[in-house]
């Protein structure tokens, strides 16, 4: 199970405020993989391309906003909740956007939530190179990720933001 489509006020509750001083914004472009259920269901659906995503840091958590299905999605994870942030290299493979969902299934399936990101890598499409990397938060009955991908040129940036706002959590190696 991923993360749900909250409300505002839901996202505020648990991602605390978005002051001038607060937030801070991955302005890099990234793609969702999957971890956020309506997007999860948006690329099984046979959507043509991942999902571009905003990451926001606030005060107390991770602002999350994409579209799914012409919808604006919002979510949140407290930091309290965040376990690890970790880096895998992606892969050029063969295949449509829906490959890549479909890879994801079975590589969970078989592997456990980080072989659903090995698996969505895997399914990229040739013409596509990019890093991933999981979010792993706590969760009931287990941990969820949030798999999110962008290109190589811009590791840089991500790991000098994960490390300022996660340093107990954020692992910059690429496995």
């Amino acid at each position: 199970m991923g993360l749900k489509a909250m409300e505002k006020n839901e996202v505020r509750a648990i991602a605390g405020s978005r002051g001038f001083m607060v937030k801070q914004t991955v302005d890099i472009p990234l793609l969702c993989h999957g971890g956020i259920d309506e997007v999860d269901v948006a690329l099984k659906n046979g959507i043509q391309a991942p999902l571009a995503i905003n990451l926001i840091f606030c005060k107390d958590g991770i602002e999350i906003r994409t579209t799914a299905s012409g919808k604006m999605i919002q979510t949140a994870i407290a930091s309290s909740d965040i376990v690890s942030i970790k880096f895998f290299s992606g892969v050029q493979g063969s295949g449509s956007t829906a490959g890549v969902a479909a890879s994801a299934i079975v590589g969970g399936a078989l592997l456990g939530p980080l072989g659903a990101l090995a698996g969505a890598t895997i399914g990229l499409g040739a013409t596509l190179n990019r890093i991933c990397y999981a979010i792993e938060y706590k969760s009931k009955p287990e941990n969820g990720f949030l798999l999110v991908s962008f290109i190589p040129t811009y590791k840089k940036n991500i790991d000098k933001f994960f490390s300022k706002a996660y340093p107990n959590c954020f692992d910059p190696t690429i496995t």
